[in-house]
C-alpha cells in the first residue's frame, strides 16, 4: 500500500452541527456533534513503470490521513472544550469519532510522458479502517474514529505519472481523547 504523508495543500472548516426538533441538547460541550470539512491535495510522484500497455493493469491501493488535530484544537479552545490531564500523545490521543461521512478523491494531476494512449483510474474510495478504544473522560467506548482514506486505482500505460490525489471528506461526529495503547 502506498502511504501518502506529504499535502501541498490542505483546507479545513468545522462548526457545530445543528440539532434536529427532536434531538436532545448535548449534556455538555463535549457531547457536541461537529461538521469537519476537510479539502485539499495529498501529494506524491508516482510513476508507472513496464514495457507496454496493459489490458488488465493491476489495481493499487494507497492512504493517507489529513490533519484534523488543527481543526479540532480550533474548537477545543474557542468553545472551551475539556481535555484531559496530561500530554498529549503520552497519556491521551485526540481523535474524532464518526456518526456520517461522505468522501471524494480523484487524481490532482497526470502526464503521460511519451504521448501515446493511457488510463488513469479511481476504482473505489473508503473510509481506512477505524480506529477505537475508551475515551479517557466518559469511559464510553468509541469504535468509529476517523483514521484516514484509502484509495484503489489503476494506471494502465507505462512512462506515465501522477503528483497527487485531490480530496473533499465531510465528516460528522464528536471531538474524542482516547487512552494511548503501549505495545
Amino acid at each position: 500500500m502506498l502511504e501518502l504523508t506529504h499535502f501541498s495543500s490542505q483546507h479545513w472548516v468545522i462548526t457545530p452541527a445543528a440539532l434536529a426538533l427532536t434531538e436532545a441538547v448535548p449534556a455538555s460541550i463535549s457531547d457536541q456533534k461537529w461538521l469537519l470539512v476537510l479539502t485539499g491535495i495529498a501529494a506524491t510522484e508516482f510513476t508507472q513503470r513496464g514495457t507496454a500497455f496493459e489490458h488488465s493493469p493491476p489495481t493499487q491501493t494507497l492512504r493517507f490521513l489529513p490533519e484534523i488535530k488543527e481543526p479540532c484544537d480550533y474548537v477545543i479552545g474557542r468553545h472551551g472544550i475539556p481535555k484531559p490531564p496530561g500530554n498529549e500523545g503520552l497519556q491521551y490521543r485526540l481523535g474524532f469519532e464518526l456518526e456520517n461521512w461522505s468522501l471524494f478523491v480523484t487524481f490532482a494531476h497526470t502526464r503521460n510522458l511519451d504521448a501515446d494512449w493511457d488510463q488513469f483510474a479511481i476504482r473505489r474510495w473508503r473510509a481506512s479502517p477505524f480506529r477505537y478504544g475508551t475515551d479517557v473522560l466518559s469511559q464510553r467506548e468509541v469504535t468509529r474514529i476517523f483514521d484516514g482514506v484509502e484509495v484503489d486505482f489503476t494506471v494502465a500505460d507505462q512512462n506515465t505519472r501522477w503528483y497527487g490525489i485531490s480530496y473533499n471528506i465531510n465528516l460528522l461526529g464528536r471531538i474524542v481523547f482516547t487512552g494511548v495503547v503501549i505495545t
